[in-house]
């Protein structure tokens, strides 16, 4: 029976709520998890616990993008990295995202906490766990995870236990990818030459195994197509470059991505 579960210690009763959880399959609902064969050719160290939500609170503690960059700089020796990042990691390490890191460094790598003294051995055994079928250990033994949802932006994810969810494509550089990608033989000259891209980007991540779209949950306003049209002459034309984040062309294209996606 469990008897904590990060830090806090668990009452008898919740102690039995969480042996009971910890039996259920899990569908995980959201990871950006790339295809495994990436990340066992990627080299890792301890700066890998770190290299997502977390960043953002090392932001907060003071540390500038670009020395967070360098954590992930391998030429740079990792005791020169871990000297830049202690004292922010300091200022973190009580938040519910580095929660994660240390929950992984002690499951996976033995290490009771992250810091001056374990930095190192967390690395070396982050690398030797990093080989072929990590996924399925840490995915399907260690947490019960049946199936995720993965959202890295690409559909050959490579295994059962992963799911692609693909961007619902919106912004004015999207727009242009779109072009790029699914605009056939004419460019994209009118809002309806961009609807069907959009829909033609919806059928083809379906056809390679993608079960849904991801959007952001903004304020969205009722689709209003001749704003919509204004707006997206307005880039065509070169009258604008950029729209604000709420626009009326916005609003109209993601409405009528997510109808097209539910028929």
């Amino acid at each position: 029976m469990p008897e904590d579960v990060g830090y806090a210690k668990l009452s008898p009763l919740e102690a039995r709520l969480v042996e009971a959880m910890e039996a259920f399959d899990i569908i995980d609902s959201h990871e950006h998890l790339t295809p495994e064969k990436v990340r066992v050719e990627t080299e890792v160290d301890v700066f890998t616990l770190f290299s997502h939500y977390t960043r953002h609170d090392l932001f907060v503690a003071g540390m500038r993008e670009q020395d967070y960059q360098l954590l992930y700089n391998r030429d740079i020796p990792i005791e020169r990295r871990w000297a830049m990042f202690e004292p922010y990691w300091q200022r973190i390490r009580h938040g519910s995202y580095a929660r994660a890191a240390l929950i992984a460094a002690k499951k996976f790598y033995g290490a009771d906490d992250i810091n001056r003294d374990t930095y190192q051995d967390i690395s070396a055994r982050m690398r030797e766990f990093n080989t072929s079928g990590i996924y399925e250990r840490v995915l399907g033994d260690a947490c019960n995870i049946r199936m995720a949802l993965a959202q890295c932006g690409r559909t050959d994810l490579g295994s059962p236990l992963l799911t692609p969810v693909m961007p619902l494509l919106f912004k004015i550089e999207d727009w242009q990818a779109l072009n790029r990608a699914y605009g056939a033989d004419a460019h994209i000259r009118a809002l309806d030459d961009l609807l069907d891209a959009m829909k033609r980007y919806i059928l083809s991540v379906k056809a390679q195994g993608a079960v849904g779209l991801k959007m952001h949950s903004n304020p969205y306003q009722p689709p209003d197509r001749s704003a919509a049209v204004s707006s997206f002459e307005a880039l065509r034309d070169g009258k604008e470059t950029r729209l604000p984040t709420h626009n009326p062309l916005r609003d109209y294209v993601v409405d009528s991505a997510i109808d097209f996606a539910t028929r």
